[in-house]
């Protein structure tokens, strides 16, 4: 309910705001999120089911990071140059996703038995996430 009150909101906000078209703008990206949990919401039902959607989100945590380093590599080994990317990403959303690696890190370690395999697996996934977030910073000096 708050969720589409905030879409409504954000919509409405558009007939006094100084910039209608980011307002519409910021309402289409709130309703797509809307939607996007309510759907999840509706599919996962088990915990299981949850922790197999952190494991997903982990991998492409992992994807995203050898891509920027595989298209970077000449860049990431002489640790000079601007900024990391890759062609077409916006780097803020590579942040953000690597910070929902670490919510993702979060709930499988609370949700689940810590057995050693598990610690070294979310340890290795941390610091994936880690080199993901240092190496643009690396790069960049």
């Amino acid at each position: 309910m708050l969720g589409t009150l905030l879409v409504a909101f954000a919509a409405a906000s558009s007939m006094w705001s100084k910039f209608p078209d980011a307002s519409l703008g910021a309402a289409r990206n709130y309703a797509v999120v809307l939607v996007m949990f309510i759907a999840a919401r509706h599919v996962i039902q088990t915990l299981q089911q949850l922790r197999s959607v952190a494991v997903g989100y982990l991998a492409g945590c992992a994807v995203l990071v050898y891509s920027v380093w595989h298209e970077n590599a000449k860049q990431v080994a002489a640790l000079e140059g601007g900024r990391l990317d890759l062609a077409g990403l916006n780097v803020n959303y590579a942040g953000y996703a690597f910070v929902a690696g670490f919510a993702m890190i979060a709930l499988w370690w609370g949700t689940g038995r810590r057995t050693q395999g598990t610690r070294l697996w979310l340890a290795t996934a941390g610091a994936l996430i880690v080199v993901g977030i240092v190496l643009p910073i690396l790069a960049g000096h």
